[in-house]
């Protein structure tokens, strides 16, 4: 009948395999093989945590991921295009365009003198926007300079259009006053009421002042 050997780790020693103490050293097989199980165990206990931790964690990138595309969605515009007024004529010039954030640039005027302004507009109600009066009005105003509505402007805003920071250029026989200015500024120099700038949508439809606009 053959016999099963196993050696000593320690010092070498041939010993039977059922054999738990090494006759020579002392080593103990038995202390070795719960300490191996004992440093499976933690090690398991620590991949076990590194797995909950990456789990954590994807948890909260996946969470964040949700509130920027919810964020996102509530803070879109829906109305986002390219308009004109359905009833321009052809010596006037008139175009709204709208981005997605809500940056709103609205350009008027005729073959002598146009306006652009740039703002924001925000959700008013379900279905109409005002401009957004925490963000500021970017104002662009040109007219040849001899035209009484240039000198009309110039002289309602005064010497206060320095103060507000605005300008006026002269270039090519043309006045332009340009410029950002806060709401309360708006209504301090009356170059354009906020109050007056709503959009309306209605079965599909936008409107400006009851002014149907047609999407490009």
């Amino acid at each position: 009948m053959n016999k099963d050997y196993k050696f000593c780790p320690n010092c070498g020693e041939q010993l039977m395999t059922e054999d738990n103490f090494c006759q020579k050293c002392g080593f103990n097989f038995e202390a070795r093989e719960v300490s191996g199980n004992a440093e499976y165990a933690a090690e398991t206990k620590d991949q076990n945590r590194k797995h909950k931790q990456l789990g954590f964690i994807g948890g909260v990138i996946l969470l964040l991921l949700v509130v920027v595309y919810f964020f996102m969605n509530k803070m879109s515009v829906s109305v986002a295009g390219t308009y004109v007024p359905s009833n321009l004529s052809s010596e006037e010039k008139g175009l709204l365009e709208i981005s997605r954030n809500g940056k709103t640039k609205l350009t008027a005027g005729d073959f002598e003198e146009s306006i652009e302004l740039i703002f924001y507009i925000e959700p008013f109600g379900s279905d109409t926007y005002r401009l957004d009066t925490e963000k500021d009005l970017e104002i662009r105003y040109a007219a040849p300079i001899d035209a009484t509505e240039f000198d009309y402007v110039v002289e309602s805003t005064g010497e206060d259009f320095e103060q507000y920071g605005l300008t006026v250029d002269y270039e090519n026989g043309m006045g332009i006053l340009s410029g950002s200015l806060t709401s309360e500024e708006i209504y301090a120099l009356d170059l354009f009421s906020p109050d007056e700038f709503e959009l309306n949508e209605f079965n599909g439809n936008l409107y400006l002042d009851d002014e149907l606009l047609i999407k490009q």
